[in-house]
C-alpha cells in the first residue's frame, strides 16, 4: 500500500522544484493535504493537448485532439490557460492519475491469476477515457501519446511510444 499512500502525500509537491516555494504554499507537509488549484508558472497550459511534450498546438495537423475528446474529458479547459496546478480539483489522500494506472494493473493480476493483457488495457482504457472515472486533471506524454496512436488506428500493442525527453 505505500505506493499508493506516498503518492497521496507527494500529489500537491509534484512539479515544484523549489523548496521554498512549496513551503510558502504549503508549509511543511506532514501528512494529506489538498492541492492548491492555481500555481504560477505550472507548465500545464503548455502541454500539448494532441500527444506528446510540451508546445499544446504541436501534433495538431498529424493527431486530432485527444486532452479532452479521447482523455480527460471535460478538464482540457485547464491546459488552455495559465497557471492551472497539475493535480487542481484532487481531494486530500486522493491518487494521481499514475497510482490509479498502477492499481488498474495490479487489481487486473490479481483478478486473473497472472498478466492478462487484453484485460489491462480494456481496464486501462476504461479508467482513461470513462468521464469522472478520477478527478486528475493531469496525464503524461505517455497516456497522451498512447491514446494519439489508438486514435490513428495502431493495434493496441504498438500504442505505447517515446517522445525522446
Amino acid at each position: 500500500w505505500g505506493i499508493y499512500i506516498g503518492d497521496a502525500v507527494a500529489m500537491p509537491a509534484h512539479w515544484y522544484y523549489d523548496v521554498r516555494d512549496l513551503r510558502e504554499t504549503y508549509g511543511l507537509i506532514k501528512g494529506y493535504i489538498k492541492p492548491v488549484d492555481k500555481k504560477p508558472g505550472s507548465i500545464l497550459g503548455k502541454s500539448n493537448l494532441y500527444g506528446a511534450g510540451r508546445s499544446r498546438g504541436m501534433g495538431a495537423g498529424k493527431n486530432k485532439l485527444i486532452v479532452g475528446r479521447l482523455i480527460l474529458k471535460g478538464k482540457e479547459k485547464y491546459w488552455k490557460e495559465p497557471d492551472w496546478f497539475y493535480h487542481r480539483g484532487m481531494s486530500a489522500g486522493e491518487n494521481t492519475l499514475e497510482a490509479l494506472v498502477s492499481r488498474v494493473i495490479t487489481r487486473s493480476v490479481v483478478e486473473n491469476k497472472g498478466l492478462n493483457q487484453p484485460a489491462v488495457f480494456k481496464d486501462y482504457i476504461a479508467l482513461m477515457t470513462t468521464k469522472d472515472a478520477h478527478n486528475d486533471t493531469y496525464a503524461a506524454t505517455a497516456h497522451r501519446m498512447f491514446f494519439a496512436n489508438l486514435d490513428n488506428g495502431l493495434p493496441l500493442e504498438k500504442c505505447a511510444d517515446n517522445d525522446g525527453h
